[in-house]
């Protein structure tokens, strides 16, 4: 049986002037430029609210895959008109929250969970065999998950941090 294990939690929380359809364009070139692959859970638009749930999948090798969980609210949007460059623009203000998880995902392919006696070797093989080959890509997935952060961020016109 797979195991996850999350290891990292990012909110942003902002209110924001942007286009809906670009944040959501973003965040999908951005996840993909990655190597994962996006599966849509749910996207409702509801009056002036919209909210989007992707679960972003990235098979490292035939044990470890990388889970990226991201869910966007942008919430109480109305429409505004934004000049930029002497030109008027249609856009959305609204307050947008993301929170992004980074999971770490061991036995996707559900090889090792079938007895107990493999569960237990399969607890021997994480922890003692595989410890820094488990340690070097839960890093690497805290890395991404950061870079994600970071690059919606800069969507926003916030801070970033490295």
């Amino acid at each position: 049986m797979p195991e996850e294990q999350q290891i990292v939690k990012v909110v942003i929380d902002k209110q924001s002037v942007f286009k809906i359809k670009d944040l959501y364009d973003f965040s999908y070139n951005l996840v993909t430029s990655l190597g994962f692959d996006v599966f849509e859970k749910f996207f409702i638009k509801k009056g002036d609210d919209t909210v989007f749930e992707w679960d972003c999948w990235r098979w490292v090798d035939d044990y470890f895959a990388y889970k990226i969980w991201l869910k966007v609210k942008v919430l109480g949007a109305k429409s505004v008109k934004v000049k930029r460059g002497g030109i008027e623009e249609p856009m959305q203000k609204a307050e947008v929250k993301v929170t992004i998880k980074g999971k770490f995902v061991t036995d996707w392919q559900r090889r090792w969970g079938a007895n107990p006696l493999t569960k237990f070797f399969k607890g021997l093989f994480d922890k003692y065999l595989m410890g820094s080959t488990v340690d070097a890509r839960r890093k690497e997935l805290k890395d991404k998950v950061f870079l994600v952060e970071n690059e919606l961020k800069s969507f926003f016109d916030l801070p970033r941090f490295m």
